[in-house]
């Protein structure tokens, strides 16, 4: 601590004793030089520039701008009233009779040429029109006419009269044609109905005659049937039937017997067509 304590007064006196002097010595050295040089030299400087503002500034720019007015009065004044008399005299003298010349030539060219011109092109479109256009135009309505009346109309008629015709010579027989088949075809089915009426009503007496002898011993069919075994059958016992072998080597005799039968049941075959 004694040792501390020394150093601090050390310092403390230092400060005093050296720094403070020091400090007061420096600042008042800056001080002597503010005052003894710094602000002479500014106000010296501030002085002489003022001096040589009105000494010497302010004199060359009176003369630059006396020297500016003068040229301005003396050259460019003169030189634009100069331009602007030669612009109005050139005005009157050059442009207006030029364009008076150029409108005069227009006016003599619209005249003298464009409106001859358009009125021979007018005329010379019109007697086109009643010279060319009308001939041309009344030859194709002629022509288109003398075509209607010896080409068009005459195959209209002849298309008419062959329609007519083909009505007469065809239509209308094969509508009879039509008609007369199917009036004999109904007949004809008339006919094989009652030939089927009266056979059946022969088979039905031939059939009960001949049945009372084999009644005992044969198998009646009278309601069909699909037979896979041979035996004793009594058949056509109630009218007229069918027997169709089934076996593939009696097909073509199986297939007549089967359309023969269903032309006997009154099933009508339409293969060749006919009216409904």
């Amino acid at each position: 601590m004694p040792a501390k304590f020394g150093e601090l007064v050390d310092g403390v006196g230092g400060f005093f004793t050296e720094t403070v002097p020091y400090a007061i010595g420096y600042a008042a050295g800056k001080v002597q030089v503010f005052f003894t040089e710094t602000v002479p030299q500014f106000f010296g400087n501030l002085v002489e520039g003022v001096t040589n503002f009105f000494t010497q500034t302010v004199p060359a720019a009176i003369e630059t701008a006396g020297a500016a007015i003068g040229n301005f009065f003396t050259v460019t004044v003169p030189t634009f009233f100069g331009n602007l008399w030669n612009g109005v005299v050139g005005f009157f003298t050059e442009t207006v009779p030029a364009a008076i010349e150029t409108v005069g030539s227009a006016l003599t060219n619209f005249f003298t040429v464009s409106v001859p011109e358009f009125f021979t092109g007018l005329w010379e479109g019109i007697s086109g029109f009643f010279t060319e256009t009308i001939p041309a135009a009344l030859e194709t309505v002629g022509t288109a006419l003398n075509t209607f009346f010896t080409e068009t109309v005459p195959e209209f008629f002849s298309n008419l009269w062959d329609g007519v015709v083909s009505f007469f010579t065809e239509a209308i027989p094969n509508a009879i044609n039509d008609i007369g088949e199917s009036i004999g075809n109904f007949f004809t089915n008339v006919k094989d109905k009652i030939a089927g009426f009266f056979g059946g009503i022969w088979d039905k007496i031939t059939g009960n005659a001949s049945a009372g002898y084999e009644a005992a011993t044969a198998t009646p069919h009278a309601e069909g049937g699909i037979m896979t075994r041979p035996h004793l059958g009594l058949v056509a016992e109630a009218g007229a039937e069918a027997i169709i072998p089934l076996s593939g080597n009696r097909r073509e005799r199986g297939l007549d017997l089967w359309e023969r039968t269903g032309e006997m049941l009154g099933v009508k075959p339409y293969a060749d067509g006919g009216i409904i």
